[in-house]
C-alpha cells in the first residue's frame, strides 16, 4: 500500500482512539483527570503548576464531548477517504496548532503541549508526504 495513505490511516487511527474517549461523557472526564493528575504528579517540575479545572461544569463537559465528537468524525472521514484528504488533514492538524498555541498563550496547562506536538508532527509529515 501507498505510504502516504498509511500515514493518513495510521494517524486517523490514533485519532479515532482520542477522540472516541473523549466524546463519551464520564469516560471523557475521566480521562483528562487521569492526564491532569499525572501531569501534577510527575511533570510540575517540567511543566510547572498544573490545575485540574472544574470538570463537574456542564458547559464544560458539553464542549468536551462536541470537540470529541467532531474530531471522531473528521477521523473516521479520514479513514475512509484517506488518499483524497491527505492535503485537508495537514491544513486541520496545523490549524489545531494554532488553536491549540493559543490556548496555552492563555493560560491552559502546558500539559496540554503533547496535543500540540503531536498535531505539528502529523500535519508536517502529511505535508512532507502529499509533494513527493
Amino acid at each position: 500500500m501507498d505510504p502516504v495513505i498509511n500515514a493518513v490511516r495510521r494517524a486517523a487511527w490514533i485519532d479515532c482512539l482520542l477522540f472516541l474517549l473523549l466524546a463519551m461523557p464520564i469516560v471523557s472526564v475521566e480521562l483528562l483527570t487521569i492526564l491532569f493528575q499525572f501531569s501534577q504528579n510527575h511533570l510540575n517540575p517540567v511543566l510547572g503548576d498544573v490545575r485540574l479545572p472544574d470538570l463537574s461544569q456542564p458547559l464544560l463537559q458539553l464542549s468536551i464531548n462536541l470537540f470529541g465528537l467532531f474530531g471522531l468524525v473528521f477521523a473516521v472521514c479520514r479513514l475512509r477517504f484517506s488518499g483524497d484528504l491527505i492535503v485537508f488533514t495537514a491544513v486541520v492538524k496545523l490549524l489545531a496548532c494554532v488553536l491549540f498555541g493559543l490556548a496555552l498563550a492563555q493560560g491552559l496547562p502546558w500539559v496540554l503541549a503533547i496535543f500540540l506536538l503531536v498535531d505539528l508532527i502529523t500535519g508536517l509529515q502529511h505535508i512532507y508526504l502529499s509533494r513527493n
